[in-house]
C-alpha cells in the first residue's frame, strides 16, 4: 500500500493538527469542502481506514518522532564539537600551565644563585674585616654598608618577583644580612675602643 502523501494531503494533516475544521482547510487552501473530504479519503486510503482524530494524532507522532530524531542528530553535532574545543583549551592550559612552571623554577634558580653569591660575597669581607687593621677595618665597614645596601636592594625585588621558594632564599638573605650588620656594630666598637 501506498504511503506517500501528496502536499496536499500533508497539507490538510497540518492544518488539521492545528485545530482547523474541513470548512477553514478548504478555506485556507482556496477549495471546496468537498474537495478536503476527498483528500481525508486519499489519506485513509495510504494510512488505513482511521479516523479523523487518530489519523491526525498520527501524523502528531510521526512529526514529534522526525523532530526528536533531528534534535538527538544537532545534539550530537553540538557535543562533538564542545568535545573538540574542551580538548583543544585543555591542551593550551596545559602548556601554559608547563611554560609558567618553568619559568618559575629558572627564577627561583637565579635567585638562589645570586643568594649564594651575596652570601661568599659577605663572608669574605668578614674575614678581610678580622685580618686587616683598625682604619683598613673602618674603610671594609663603609664598603660593607654599600655591599648591604645593594643586597637589601636586591631582596626587595627578590620579595616582589619569587614564588614561595624564592621569598623563602630571600628571607634567609635577610637574617645573614641581620648578622653581617652585627658583625660591623661589632668591629666599630672595636675600633673606637682601640683608638682609646
Amino acid at each position: 500500500m501506498k504511503t506517500d502523501l501528496s502536499a496536499r494531503e500533508l497539507a490538510v494533516l497540518n492544518f488539521a493538527a492545528k485545530g482547523y475544521t474541513d470548512d477553514m482547510v478548504a478555506s485556507e487552501l482556496g477549495i471546496q469542502t468537498g474537495t478536503v473530504n476527498s483528500y481525508w479519503v486519499r489519506i485513509r486510503g495510504k494510512l488505513g481506514n482511521l479516523s479523523r482524530s487518530e489519523l491526525v494524532a498520527q501524523f502528531v507522532q510521526k512529526n514529534a518522532d522526525s523532530l526528536h530524531k533531528d534534535s538527538i542528530t544537532k545534539l550530537g553535532e553540538e557535543a562533538v564539537r564542545l568535545a573538540d574545543e574542551n580538548r583543544q583549551i585543555l591542551a593550551l592550559a596545559d602548556e601554559a600551565y608547563k611554560t609558567l612552571t618553568a619559568r618559575t623554577q629558572a627564577t627561583a634558580d637565579a635567585l638562589a644563585d645570586q643568594n649564594r653569591h651575596d652570601i661568599e660575597a659577605a663572608g669574605a669581607a668578614h674575614e678581610a674585616y678580622v685580618l686587616r687593621s683598625d682604619s683598613a677595618a673602618a674603610s671594609l665597614a663603609i664598603e660593607n654598608q654599600q655591599i648591604l645596601a645593594h643586597a637589601d636592594a636586591i631582596h626587595n625585588a627578590y620579595v616582589v618577583k619569587s614564588d614561595g621558594d624564592a621569598a623563602s632564599l630571600a628571607d634567609e638573605n635577610s637574617h645573614i644580612l641581620e648578622l653581617a650588620n652585627a658583625e660591623i656594630e661589632r668591629l666599630k666598637a672595636l675600633l673606637v675602643k682601640a683608638s682609646q
